[in-house]
């Protein structure tokens, strides 16, 4: 996600699902975002601390370079 412009509730409840659908499976999730991107931050840390009980969501902030 961390070249992302831009996400709406929709992507969110989206992301949500799936998560939701690799833990029920005891799937491991990686998200990455971009930390430079506040709106990035604040969406991602919501996620992962709605996820944090299971230990099969990791989310990672990084320093994203545009190509």
């Amino acid at each position: 996600f961390e070249k992302l412009a831009y996400f709406n509730s929709s992507t969110i409840g989206a992301l949500v699902r799936f998560i939701s659908c690799a833990v029920q499976r005891a799937v491991k999730v990686k998200l990455f975002y971009d930390a430079s991107q506040r709106w990035q931050g604040h969406h991602f840390e919501a996620i992962a601390a709605f996820n944090r009980g299971s230990g099969l969501v990791e989310v990672h902030g990084v320093s994203a370079t545009v190509q």
